[in-house]
């Protein structure tokens, strides 16, 4: 059976992107895998892609990642696929509205998902490590966000000149925090960051979502 490539329909793509972070948790893409490409919505490099991933999550990433792409009739063979035994999850998705008004980007994403106590979660210092392991080569941008100039950013630098990246860009963060507060909380800095990716700075949005589930815990 031919695979269809293409985009999905918008309004399906908003149900996924609202329950991205619960699909990645949920789903174990190595069991239905096969099931999508009996149905003729992945082929057998797109199998291998995703198999070829590390962890139950990086694998539920690549799924979902190569669903997007896969024709406007995938999320509803998506959907039936899930009945048998993921019934859970096909409920919470026909019970998500579909928002097709505004294309919104992975950090924004991420932060819809959020509760109201992570998004009042106050930084501490070392919930800033994992986080400053996202945006190694965009210092600059997320300074910006930050509102934090360049001279100070040049001084983070030169302060720890053999420190690398991640060592910048923490002090930066801790910098951030010292400055703001109380109000240094996760929901501030994931808009800071979101407000960073517009500015062209090169977020990795996997690590920021792995930070966010370390705050779970």
């Amino acid at each position: 059976m031919p695979v269809t490539k293409g985009k999905l329909n918008a309004g399906d793509q908003s149900i996924l992107d609202q329950n991205h972070t619960y699909l990645v948790e949920q789903l174990d893409a190595t069991y239905v895998v096969d099931l999508f490409i009996d149905r003729g919505v992945f082929d057998l490099s797109d199998s291998e892609n995703i198999r070829s991933k590390d962890t139950t999550e990086g694998r539920n990433r690549a799924l979902l990642d190569t669903l997007y792409k896969a024709g406007p009739a995938a999320y509803g063979i998506f959907r039936e696929i899930l009945q048998k035994d993921y019934d859970f999850i096909v409920k919470k998705l026909d019970a998500t509205k579909p928002n097709t008004t505004v294309n919104r980007s992975p950090g924004q994403i991420l932060i819809d998902e959020l509760t109201d106590d992570l998004k009042a979660h106050r930084m501490s210092e070392l919930d800033l490590l994992y986080f400053s392991k996202s945006f190694s080569t965009a210092i600059t941008s997320v300074a910006m966000a930050l509102k934090i100039n360049r001279t100070e950013v040049e001084q983070i630098q030169l302060s720890n000149q053999f420190g690398g990246a991640v060592n910048h860009n923490q002090s930066l963060l801790i910098k951030w925090k010292n400055r703001t507060g109380r109000a240094a909380t996760l929901l501030a800095l994931m808009e800071a960051f979101t407000t960073a990716e517009q500015f062209g700075g090169d977020m990795n949005w996997e690590l920021v979502e792995d930070g966010i589930k370390r705050l779970k815990k």
